[in-house]
């Protein structure tokens, strides 16, 4: 694998991405969603303490701090996710459904350079829209309390960048099966929102234990941060304490294997991938 091929690649690629249709959808949706809970924070966000969801943890303890930079970056947690199956559901089978495939393949360039430069255009890409999502969280957060917390927000950016991979990896395994794009989209969103979800719950009930090694289930990381407090979980009581730096550490570990794993096996499919 070349590098300077590589970055050619990814040059080529990631001008497409940025000059898309998609990319400026994403945009579109995150400055909407930003809107909303930007009409949250300066109007209504004194209103959270009617909520039943936060009448279990006591006033003194729950800041408004937290709860708003859990809000924030909970809706933020999807962000990676609809990159994901944007950018990367087309990067292989997008190539042979639209029969460009016979003039890229061919080319005196290997299939790891191919996969890898095209594999981290989208990376940039979607990473771009997770950025410009989190502007609008730390603009709000430093307008309603006149002030942030960095360290917390760079470690939300940083799970969501990791969780980024891992999605966009899986993605690109994905794409490598099929042939048409659109399978791949529809894939990757029934095995992340419908097969996950459902191995979360049927693992909780039946076996008392919380699947943190899901996919789905590592996103909750990014909010926990906050404080700790895990929507899917059944089995753990919440707390108002951040989660510790060791679990933080594990569901990193998590995100990265998945990130791994499925890459190199995507790219194992793609290596004898015929054109048809």
């Amino acid at each position: 694998m070349s590098v300077l091929k590589v970055a050619h690649i990814f040059s080529y690629y990631f001008i497409g991405f940025y000059r898309s249709r998609s990319f400026y959808f994403l945009l579109f949706i995150v400055t909407f969603a930003g809107s909303l809970l930007t009409y949250l924070s300066l109007k209504y966000f004194l209103n959270y303490h009617g909520l039943p969801i936060f009448q279990n943890f006591p006033a003194s303890v729950l800041s408004p701090e937290m709860v708003l930079g859990y809000i924030w970056t909970f809706v933020g947690s999807y962000v990676p996710v609809f990159a994901a199956v944007f950018f990367g559901s087309s990067a292989i089978s997008g190539e042979l459904e639209n029969k460009t495939a016979y003039s890229v393949f061919p080319l005196p360039v290997s299939r790891t350079s191919i996969f890898t430069g095209k594999y981290l255009a989208s990376l940039v890409a979607g990473l771009m829209i997770v950025l410009f999502y989190y502007a609008f969280a730390v603009v709000n957060y430093t307008i309603v309390f006149h002030t942030v917390d960095v360290n917390t927000f760079l470690q939300s950016i940083a799970l969501s960048i990791l969780f980024l991979g891992a999605m966009l990896s899986l993605t690109f395994l994905i794409s490598s099966i099929f042939n048409r794009a659109t399978y791949a989209y529809v894939t990757v969103f029934l095995i992340y929102f419908l097969i996950f979800t459902a191995l979360n719950y049927v693992i909780q009930i039946l076996y008392r234990t919380f699947p943190f090694y899901l996919l789905s289930n590592t996103s909750t990381i990014i909010s926990r941060i906050f404080f700790n407090f895990n929507p899917y979980d059944l089995i753990s009581l919440p707390s108002v304490s951040p989660v510790s730096s060791g679990t933080v550490l594990l569901y990193a570990a998590v995100m990265i294997s998945y990130m791994a794993v499925a890459y190199f096996t995507g790219l194992f499919i793609f290596q004898d991938k015929e054109v048809k």
